[in-house]
């Protein structure tokens, strides 16, 4: 009790003598709307802070555009990365330069609201056990037009249960984040090339709290970018394995990500029956987000009929089907109960009706709010 009140009394010296705040920014080929990025962030309402920003790479004008503003505002600090080495290891190169207690993440695409960093500092330094704080998003469209406001889970309990259960729980570009907690877990895994916020995020569940602000503090920006069926599969990949991996530790099995491939071969290896990783995944195959073969399908689906019974009796999956897509009731009942009793001859027959089945269930109201 004594050590720990002589320790506490060090990190408060510590960060009474820091800087508050670091604003951590990472682009790469972000010129067109960059401008709009910075100045959001040059014209908060709280002033003093460092504004570190990686150029990682780019082959466009942001390198003028960041040097531009780099003369002009001695706060602003710019690493080049001489390749483009991805999101997690220029935030892992810039978390280096924070001399800071706190640091907020920023997109280079995105605007911050005036006083996004003064509710956020004011809000950690009132809450000081608070490691994570995010807030709500205005998202707009191309031509800047509202589109949604879309707001998160408030307490660090209900944040927590909703990101080791399907994610979606607090957004990265909206956070400010201590940065002795991040340093503590080693920052972002470099080998996560998307989901890396995710994997943070559930490496620290148990050394860290997270909360979230009612407010909006960042304009969201979603662009009508076509992105590749390969690409959008590695990203649910990605999700899938660094919830699997969450679930490995909580059984106290090793960390398989370091020492595996971002495969889904992985995916495939790592698979454990009544689990949110292995619910989630049948999630994305049924919806097309990830595609794998017949067998390894019928394998998923397996392992899944348990949690396929939590939603309710046969007869009330029978039911959700047939309000939600045009099957007559003979089909149905059919496809419902071998899909309940791992009925294989029938379900390869109806195999696309099957899939059409799961999707179903898995978009239902029931499915994802299951109790842990």
């Amino acid at each position: 009790m004594v050590l720990s009140s002589f320790l506490e009394s060090i990190i408060f010296y510590i960060e009474e003598n820091m800087r508050a705040l670091s604003v951590l920014m990472s682009v790469y080929n972000g010129s067109k709307y960059l401008q709009e990025a910075i100045e959001s962030i040059l014209n908060q309402t709280y002033t003093d802070f460092r504004f570190i920003i990686i150029d990682d790479a780019s082959t466009d004008d942001t390198h003028d555009i960041l040097f531009k503003y780099a003369r002009l505002d001695p706060r602003i600090i710019i690493i080049t990365n001489e390749q483009n080495l991805g999101l997690a290891t220029s935030l892992n190169y810039g978390l280096n330069y924070c001399d800071s207690v706190y640091v907020a993440r920023f997109d280079a695409d995105d605007i911050a609201k005036p006083d996004r960093l003064q509710k956020q500092l004011n809000y950690m330094i009132a809450h000081p056990y608070i490691d994570i704080l995010g807030g709500a998003l205005q998202c707009v469209d191309a031509n800047g037009i509202q589109t949604e406001i879309v707001t998160y889970p408030l307490s660090h309990e209900e944040i927590v249960k909703k990101l080791t259960g399907y994610g979606g729980a607090i957004a990265h570009p909206s956070v400010c984040m201590r940065v002795a907690t991040i340093k503590s877990v080693n920052g972002y895994r470099t080998k996560f090339r998307s989901a890396q916020d995710y994997d943070l995020w559930l490496r620290l569940v148990h050394v860290a709290k997270f909360a979230n602000l009612a407010d909006v503090i960042v304009v969201y920006k979603k662009h009508e970018m076509a992105i590749s069926h390969k690409k959008a599969e590695q990203q649910a990949i990605n999700h899938i394995l660094a919830l699997q991996a969450y679930e490995s530790r909580q059984n106290n099995m090793s960390d398989f990500i370091d020492k595996s491939p971002l495969t889904l071969d992985t995916v495939l290896e790592n698979l454990t029956p009544c689990t949110y990783s292995l619910s989630l995944l049948l999630h994305m195959i049924v919806s097309g987000k990830i595609k794998v073969d017949n067998n390894d399908f019928l394998n998923i689906w397996k392992l899944n009929a348990n949690n396929l019974r939590l939603i309710g009796n046969s007869e009330d999956i029978v039911y959700l089907v047939k309000k939600s897509i045009n099957i007559n009731s003979h089909i149905a009942h059919t496809l419902v109960y071998s899909l309940l009793n791992q009925d294989t001859s029938i379900f390869i027959k109806h195999i696309e009706y099957a899939k059409l089945v799961l999707k179903t269930i898995f978009e239902s109201a029931y499915f994802f709010h299951l109790d842990k």
